[in-house]
């Protein structure tokens, strides 16, 4: 009898033991949670929209992010305080953007981030700061051409000409009016559409580029094939 009683004392202080490790874990985890949450309710808390609600740019632009600080303004050090915007996994000034700024005086309900977008396309912009926990805020933009610097274009007939029999050959000059410079020959493909339909055709065949020499004298050629009155257009 002893024996058995010393064995149940042994047991049962272990498991005495055993419990209050595990309360104590499990205080020292819930203080440390709820001293977690409490440093984060004291950190100021940002939403990030476009300025405007302007979202779409041409290339050259200002884009400009408005940052509203929601609350504990008051906890922000501007000194330190540096997001960092990332651009389709770039950050900062990149093959993206440039000309990143930050503007951070007066109403904190109305500060901005500045960049210069410089790439053509749909893009995701992300914004971070690690001090202040701003890791999921991210917005898209578009960014088209600048128009004023697209090559301007005009077209007529070589000589004046645009009567043809079937099976000549038409020329249509091509002149390029500004921005000559901009053109990349490479990629540079009108496409010519006769009575709505495109290249060669029932129409006409034998469809060709001459984009050599002179911009102000380059040529498209094709052979028209069928007899009547046609409108041509230039894509």
């Amino acid at each position: 009898m002893e024996i058995l009683a010393c064995t149940l004392i042994v047991i049962s202080l272990c498991a005495l033991s055993f419990f209050s490790v595990y309360c104590s874990q499990y205080l020292t985890s819930g203080y440390h949670e709820a001293a977690l949450l409490n440093h984060r309710s004291q950190l100021p808390l940002f939403a990030f929209s476009w300025w405007d609600d302007k979202g779409t740019f041409q290339a050259g632009d200002t884009a400009t992010i408005k940052v509203k600080v929601l609350k504990n303004a008051d906890k922000i050090d501007k000194k330190v305080f540096n997001p960092t915007l990332t651009v389709n996994g770039k950050e900062g000034n990149s093959s993206y953007v440039s000309i990143v700024l930050l503007d951070f005086e007066g109403d904190p309900n109305e500060w901005k981030i500045f960049f210069t977008p410089i790439r053509i396309g749909l893009f995701n912009v992300l914004i971070s700061e690690e001090r202040y926990k701003v890791d999921d805020s991210s917005l898209d933009f578009q960014v088209e051409p600048d128009r004023s610097q697209l090559p301007l274009f005009a077209f007529s007939w070589w000589d004046d000409n645009g009567t043809f029999q079937a099976g000549d050959t038409a020329t249509i000059k091509v002149k390029v009016l500004k921005n000559a410079d901009k053109i990349d020959k490479k990629v540079f493909n009108p496409t010519l559409t006769v009575n709505g339909k495109k290249g060669n055709s029932s129409y006409v065949s034998i469809v060709l580029l001459d984009f050599e020499g002179d911009p102000n004298e380059w040529k498209i050629f094709f052979t028209p094939i069928r007899i009547g009155l046609f409108n041509v257009l230039i894509s």
